[in-house]
């Protein structure tokens, strides 16, 4: 059955209190449900005696104390309907039951008066429409509305009975029922939860039914119409609906107003299903009452969303590349009071679909090196909304969160507005804990040693960084440093490793190369490509497909060039060879540097096995290592088959493609070895044998 929540003001048509809803004097009846049942009762002036019949549960609606009824339950007062002229009711429910459910109506009391009630007035009203003698409304529907939720105003006039046989006090001759089921007609009885019903016995004006609606709606964290600000019981606009062009869903706000009894501590949206964010003063509390944290009266702070998605990639994108992934929803603050930004807060959000992501995507290894970040703009306005670009916003802020609580993660101490420009926005992101961006700056092309710089996002400064050599020997450092953006200069050429740690110790081990050539050096080519050229075999394809950017990882424009017997065969990347031979591909960079590799297409049959003599550079030159199957399947077994000249130790890496060492492997005392291993995260790694003599890489594909 779906929820259907509603605030519900029903004008129909003084004892001063010192503390009022909305501050709006002239009250009749207000009830509000307490921690106990003594605490339960109607706070107005007449302090009707309320009943409660059947099974009536306790519970909380936003974090304040409600009623649950489950049709077996409702609560019931003996009220003089017969002389009401014109009255205000205001409702705040929960609808977990059918569409049309009796809430509220009237009965005429028979047994110890005078009369039998025939041709006496009453009303009742359910979840979907309202009835007053031969009147009847239905309410707007849903699609018109916010959904879940619903403010209807109805103008009630001349109720007055014309027979009234036996009224007695206040209490008159009719009962009023909360939540059970009416016979005529027949509704069910409600199901749900309610916390508060308020009866004017007068019809308001329009400031003051605003100001009883905002009091109930910062209460029980239901989101008024677009249309409407959200006042304090001085009528001042405490959220303004210029604010809903952009950030009108799943309003919630924590504040203080006295004139209304209005000490709303933590809140949650009432329309959001998987309580999204909880905003709370100080640390949370299991309900508003235990919540010990002060708030000075007339402070408040709002928070609405812009309604986007609260995925961080398109649909059958991966995050896992080491990247921040930002979420399409963004959330504005608006506090209020010019002091707002000395409130201590803490803000909670249900992570589990994050979570989930993270530990699917992820190996379990590196779950431990990813979070979920709070990225905080302080530049931000109410009409747009911000990009949280924290390499262009000098305002934004990263938080990562301080603790857990099941599927919640929790951010503590966050003060909003501390720039006092009216507003924050903030959303959620999912990355590393520390992303390091190694940048080797353009070379000649005859260099022999090169500069790089880098870039920390997030961390803890200050910064550790070491640079070690393929012998782990380290070569240069600059420790202690505040600074994220920093450059080393005068490195020698090959491939180096960068270690970076954060003050509270956390680091992470970066693979970069320097070279005039980087990332379009190693193995470009296999040694052979073989052509299958008997259509009478199984699989017959007289043709064969290299790519020569399979292995190549340089950044900017790479072009190729094929050739074959000195002369020019293709221009791209990928080539297609119909008959056997040599060829060589020429790359270039932007820089106008060079590498070229070699290979034999040769048909099946003529292939013939490496001969082991010639000098030793012929020999280094025909150790190889080949990998298959390649592409590869998630957790599927892979082998990597290494081919040396003698027997020797080999090291076996493998690295992903944001530069991470993912394993590492020392192979002891062979000239051939058949490797295998398995990964369980997609995308693409480097493949690194080592041995006393060269370096052999080859890229794999895991789908």
């Amino acid at each position: 059955m779906k929820k259907f929540l509603s605030l519900f003001t029903v004008l129909l048509v003084s004892f001063v209190l010192s503390q009022l809803p909305g501050g709006v004097s002239g009250i009749d009846m207000w009830y509000k449900t307490g921690s106990t049942v003594p605490l339960s009762k109607d706070y107005g002036p007449n302090a009707y005696p309320i009943t409660r019949t059947g099974t009536v549960i306790e519970d909380l609606f936003n974090y304040n104390h409600c009623i649950r009824v489950e049709g077996a339950g409702n609560l019931n007062f003996p009220y003089s309907v017969e002389d009401m002229a014109v009255a205000t009711i205001f409702t705040v429910y929960i609808n977990e039951g059918n569409e049309n459910s009796s809430l509220i109506y009237s009965d005429w009391r028979t047994g110890g008066y005078q009369g039998n009630g025939i041709n006496e007035k009453g009303f009742y009203y359910s979840t979907n429409h309202l009835t007053k003698e031969t009147f009847s409304l239905e309410y707007p529907e849903e699609e018109e509305e916010i959904p879940n939720a619903l403010i209807n105003t109805l103008n009630w006039f001349d109720f007055n009975s014309k027979k009234i046989n036996n009224s007695i006090g206040t209490g008159g001759e009719s009962t009023v029922y909360v939540g059970k089921a009416n016979s005529n007609p027949s509704m069910d009885a409600f199901r749900g939860l309610i916390p508060e019903f308020i009866i004017y016995r007068k019809a308001l004006s329009k400031e003051e039914r605003q100001k009883v609606e905002s009091y109930l709606a910062v209460k029980y964290g239901i989101t008024l119409t677009y249309d409407v600000h959200y006042f304090n019981s001085k009528y001042d606009i405490i959220w303004d609906k210029q604010n809903n062009s952009v950030f009108g869903n799943r309003i919630l706000a924590i504040g203080r107003d006295d004139a209304s009894e209005l000490y709303q501590k933590q809140s949650k949206s009432s329309h959001s299903l998987n309580e999204e964010i909880i905003l709370s003063l100080g640390e949370f509390a299991k309900d508003n009452e235990s919540n010990e944290f002060y708030l000075e009266d007339d402070n408040f702070i709002f928070i609405g969303d812009n309604d986007g998605i609260t995925d961080v990639t398109e649909e059958n994108e991966s995050i896992n590349d080491w990247e921040l992934h930002k979420m399409k929803r963004t959330w504005l603050v608006q506090p209020y009071r010019t002091t707002s930004d000395e409130i201590t807060t803490e803000l909670r959000y249900n992570a589990a679909e994050l979570t989930n992501r993270i530990q699917n995507e992820y190996e379990p290894e590196y779950w431990d090196d990813i979070t979920i970040w709070l990225l905080v703009d302080r530049s931000a306005n109410e009409q747009t909304v911000s990009t949280f670009d924290l390499n262009q916003c000098v305002d934004c802020t990263a938080y990562m969160y301080d603790a857990t609580d099941g599927d919640y993660v929790i951010y503590s101490d966050l003060n909003w507005d501390e720039e006092e420009s009216g507003f924050d926005q903030f959303t959620f992101a999912v990355g590393p804990k520390m992303i390091v961006d190694v940048n080797l700056q353009p070379m000649e092309c005859n260099a022999e040693v090169g500069n790089i710089d880098i870039q920390i996002t997030f961390g803890e400064p200050n910064f550790d960084f070491e640079i070690f050599d393929e012998n782990e020997l380290i070569i240069d450092s600059q420790l202690n440093i505040l600074s994220r953006n920093i450059s080393f200069t005068n490195l020698p050429l090959g491939w180096h490793t960068l270690k970076v740690t954060d003050a509270t110790g956390y680091f992470r081990e970066i693979a970069f190369e320097v070279s005039p050539t980087a990332g379009m050096n190693d193995n470009i080519l296999e040694d052979q490509y073989l052509m299958i050229d008997d259509p009478f075999t199984v699989i017959y394809d007289p043709n064969v497909t290299i790519d020569a950017s399979e292995n190549v990882t340089a950044t900017g424009v790479v072009t190729y060039e094929w050739f074959s017997a000195g002369i020019s065969v293709g221009n791209s990347a990928e080539i297609t060879i119909s008959r056997p031979g040599t060829y060589t591909v020429v790359l270039t960079n932007e820089n106008g540097c060079q590498v070229e590799d070699t290979t034999q297409v040769v048909a099946e049959g003529s292939s013939r096995p490496l001969e082991k003599d010639g000098s030793v550079d012929d020999l280094l030159a025909k150790e190889t290592i080949t990998i298959y199957p390649n592409p590869t399947q998630i957790n599927n077994s892979f082998t990597v088959e290494i081919n040396l000249f003698e027997e020797q130790d080999a090291q076996i890496q493998i690295y992903d493609f944001a530069g991470s060492l993912v394993h590492n492997e020392l192979l002891k005392n062979s000239s051939k070895y058949q490797w295998s291993h398995r990964l369980l995260q997609s995308g693409s790694y480097l493949i690194t044998v080592i041995t006393k003599n060269k370096k052999l890489t080859k890229k794999l594909i895991v789908k």
